[in-house]
């Protein structure tokens, strides 16, 4: 069974921390310009760089909230061909290492290259010795351990240096010195030597994380390793990475770009950042990718590491890039790259589904990240795959968000819409035809009930007291509708005619007419005059806390957003059925109290 919209698999992460099939998409607007703006830097520096002028250095930072995507964007930057072709990336998140010293850091670097990049080094480091053959032929001859028929097959060196790459033999490095005495510092060729052996990335960082318990359990198995690094300090860190920017240079002509993520104010995270700037790693490209709050607390713990990522080279300032067209297009970028050109997501399809993100998103606080979106469209497709629906519908989320989220309520509600509901009534609720017809019944048919059940609710003897259940039907009928504490929407319903509304910002400016735009909220809308209303409305206080007027046969009531959502829910619910539990009576009866029905 195929999933909504004809996708063979779900399009989204099940995972918070996005997998290597995830991070070859990138949606959102912001995000790719801030993409574009590093691949710029990666060009400028990448088109200066040589052998011989190797101090071009530049830092960017990255600012964005949590669980926005700037993970996601440095992982996309990594496996980008366009940054493949020019960079080498390192990728580290501070937050994973524990306990945060040099050493750990270091290591976290080493092992954030790509999988297979120290194992290319060495076989360019082997064919570099290979090539100082006819001017050291002795000392490559005795480095690759060749014997006196080898060295005349012809193939000697490139068998050897399979061997060695398949771990079948070792070099003899106690020659490199003198092979490498002209292109390299003897500290230099030290850590060379490092990466023939294979001592560079032998320990796991796994051994230098979560607890001092963990680093004994590894300490017998990696002893060579723990004693490599174990007087390391800030400068040996710089040294070893100006080396591999060196070699990163000379053998495949590229930059060396180092990622760190989750970067704070951290003691040690702040020394070796500073380290860092103050060295100018040669042809190297350092990202520091931090939060808004983590930015703040820097600025009051080093006032001199603050000082120099206020003057980083590219500042990408993505905070508060949560809105809601960037949220929706990196949603629908998901669904567009596994579509893969069948055209079975279509124009309506993304706007039908944007729709429905649209009132999760503006109901629910919770969901305006990128993060947990994506996470209510990944259940969802699971939902509508269950179900064999071919779109995601309200029910999708609606499941979603009660099986995800318990407890998950509609602001304000009364009447405990479900979230399928509430989705309904506000794509519906722009039809101002419907409006008029829905919203005027609604409040008829609440008044009817209301009135219904005081008559059962009451003794005969007080029925008396009750005046009639009314027909409303031919009464004038002028909504006052609280668009927000400053302003009001005043809906014109007393004839036959079009639906007339007109905004104003205080109750005793009803008989004066003005022009208004379309808001938020409701409709295409003419602007009309509800004639004598104001002699109907006492203040604006009144009116204010819900005040019905009954006068000369006008009923004015006030109600506010979600009452309004509350109304024609009931009015959907009395329509298809007879009776209710006592929970719904009562929840009605709660409406009809909010409005003064009763």
């Amino acid at each position: 069974m195929t999933y909504p919209y004809g996708l063979e698999k779900n399009p989204y992460p099940s995972s918070p921390t996005p997998g290597k099939d995830d991070i070859c998409i990138l949606g959102g607007q912001r995000h790719k310009d801030a993409r574009n703006a590093i691949f710029s830097c990666i060009n400028d520096i990448h088109s200066k760089m040589s052998i011989q002028q190797n101090n071009q250095f530049r830092m960017i930072t990255m600012i964005q909230d949590v669980g926005s995507g700037k993970t996601h964007l440095a992982l996309n930057i990594g496996i980008s061909p366009e940054f493949i072709d020019k960079s080498i990336v390192s990728y580290l998140d501070l937050s994973q290492i524990f306990p945060r010293t040099i050493q750990n850091v270091f290591l976290g670097l080493i092992h954030g290259f790509p999988e297979t990049y120290f194992t290319d080094l060495k076989r360019n480091l082997l064919y570099f010795i290979k090539s100082k053959y006819d001017t050291n032929k002795k000392e490559v001859t005795k480095t690759f351990k060749l014997g006196f028929f080898e060295k005349f097959g012809g193939k000697g060196i490139e068998n050897k240096i399979a061997d060695i790459m398949t771990n079948k033999m070792s070099i003899e490095s106690k020659y490199l010195n003198t092979l490498f005495y002209n292109d390299f510092s003897e500290s230099e060729i030290q850590f060379i030597k490092s990466i023939l052996e294979d001592t560079i990335n032998q320990t796991s960082i796994n051994n230098f994380s979560n607890t001092e318990t963990s680093n004994n359990t590894h300490q017998n198995s990696d002893d060579h390793s723990s004693e490599l690094y174990e007087n390391f300090n800030i400068q040996d860190v710089i040294h070893r990475f100006s080396i591999l920017s060196k070699l990163n240079n000379m053998f495949y002509e590229k930059i060396t770009m180092l990622q760190i993520d989750e970067f704070d104010s951290n003691n040690q995270s702040l020394a070796f950042i500073k380290a860092i700037i103050n060295s100018h790693l040669p042809n190297t490209v350092v990202i520091l990718i931090l939060t808004p709050s983590s930015y703040k607390e820097i600025s009051g713990s080093d006032i001199s590491v603050f000082d120099r990522l206020e003057k980083a080279n590219y500042k990408i300032d993505l905070a508060g890039s949560n809105t809601f067209d960037e949220i929706m297009d990196i949603g629908l970028e998901y669904i567009r790259s596994h579509d893969e050109g069948k055209f079975n997501f279509k124009v309506s399809d993304a706007k039908a589904l944007t729709s429905k993100l649209r009132i999760i998103f503006d109901e629910f606080q919770d969901f305006r990240n990128i993060r947990s979106m994506l996470n209510i469209l990944y259940h969802s497709m699971e939902d509508a795959n269950k179900r064999g629906i071919d779109y995601l519908d309200e029910d999708a989320f609606d499941n979603t968000l009660r099986t995800i989220y318990p407890g998950l309520r509609i602001k304000g509600s009364l009447m405990n819409i479900p979230i399928s509901e509430f989705i309904k009534i506000k794509n519906n609720i722009h039809n101002s035809v419907n409006l008029e017809y829905n919203l005027k019944d609604s409040i008829l048919n609440l008044k009817n009930y209301v009135d219904r059940k005081k008559t059962e609710r009451l003794a005969d003897s007080d029925k008396t007291q009750l005046n009639d259940s009314k027909s409303y039907n031919n009464q004038k009928i002028n909504f006052i509708y609280e668009e927000n504490p400053s302003s009001y929407i005043v809906i014109n319903m007393s004839n036959n005619q079009e639906v007339t509304m007109k905004k104003i910002e205080k109750l005793s400016d009803l008989n004066k007419s003005q022009d208004i735009k379309e808001e938020v909220m409701i409709f295409a809308q003419n602007i009309g005059k509800s004639d004598g209303i104001d002699d109907k409305i006492e203040n604006d206080t009144n009116m204010n806390h819900g005040k019905i007027f009954d006068n000369i046969g006008t009923i004015n009531v006030h109600i506010d957003r979600q009452k309004l959502i509350d109304l024609l829910y009931f009015n959907s619910k009395i329509s298809v059925m007879d009776n209710f539990d006592l929970d719904d009576t009562n929840r009605m009866l709660l409406l009809g109290k909010s409005i003064n029905l009763n």
